[in-house]
């Protein structure tokens, strides 16, 4: 809902079907030809993709979770960052409403490590309080972007009839393998990279970006006193979930989890 005279003039736009809806919704002064969106359901390494991409795009090394916006802004976090960063431009958003970006880089992680860490980070946060189990009923009501199998499920469709303007990547493969995975985000990106495939990689070492957190504190930590970087292991849920637990994700989520091989 709109509440202030500039988005209530963007709604009014959008109703004369001028202006796109991922403008208005991100509150970006526009939507550029050369944009190109890196979205994710929450939780799922959209943040440490960031830093790689980062890195490929600019030749900076001092890049911490305090500055990463000043490269590839956060929509929600920092808006007039994204607004006043020339082009190309590469912004994080959890928003799929891939039909209005130019290009999208999509991350999917399995919904059982998501929701584990997801269920982490609000705790920290203090925005929710009780067990894992009532957190899973409780995710989707804590943010605009549907569910976890809605979310996946448009990026599927959206690969399907306009492959050329999506990468989708597993945050599973980019761990296992990371040089094959960054080479394809190099490549989608079309920009001459300012480090290595092997330098972006190393720099956004999931360690070194805690340590740098460590050092510098990040808007996370300042709300919350904790990190943000937490683990980022692939299939931690698995030893972490109750059988219950994990069987009520598998019932809700089979289908999605199946088509991206994570059953």
């Amino acid at each position: 809902m709109p509440h202030t005279p500039r988005q209530y003039l963007r709604a009014l736009l959008l109703k004369l079907g001028i202006g796109s809806e991922a403008s208005y919704r991100l509150n970006l002064h526009e939507i550029r030809s050369n944009d190109i969106f890196l979205c994710s359901y929450p939780k799922s390494g959209n943040t440490w993709l960031r830093f790689i991409l980062a890195y490929l795009i600019s030749n900076r090394i001092d890049i911490t979770p305090r500055n990463i916006d000043e490269i590839v802004p956060d929509v929600y976090m920092a808006v007039d960052k994204a607004n006043a960063l020339p082009s190309p431009r590469i912004l994080k958003t959890h928003h799929a409403l891939l039909g209005d970006y130019p290009k999208t880089i999509y991350i999917v992680r399995d919904v059982r490590d998501v929701m584990l860490s997801y269920y982490h980070y609000q705790i920290a946060l203090g925005a929710f309080k009780g067990s894992f189990t009532s957190f899973i009923d409780a995710a989707d009501t804590l943010h605009p972007f549907g569910t976890w199998s809605e979310h996946v499920a448009r990026a599927l469709e959206f690969a399907q009839k306009h492959p050329e303007r999506i990468l989708l990547l597993r945050y599973e493969d980019l761990i296992e393998q990371p040089e094959t995975e960054v080479k394809k985000l190099a490549a989608f990106i079309g920009s001459k990279l300012s480090h290595s495939i092997t330098e972006a990689i190393s720099l956004s070492e999931f360690g070194r970006l805690k340590e740098l957190e460590a050092q510098h504190g990040s808007s996370f930590s300042d709300k919350s006193g904790k990190q943000f970087f937490r683990s980022g292991k692939s299939g931690q849920a698995l030893s972490e979930l109750s059988s219950n637990d994990n069987q009520l994700l598998l019932t809700r989520h089979h289908e999605m989890m199946k088509a991206l091989r994570y059953l």
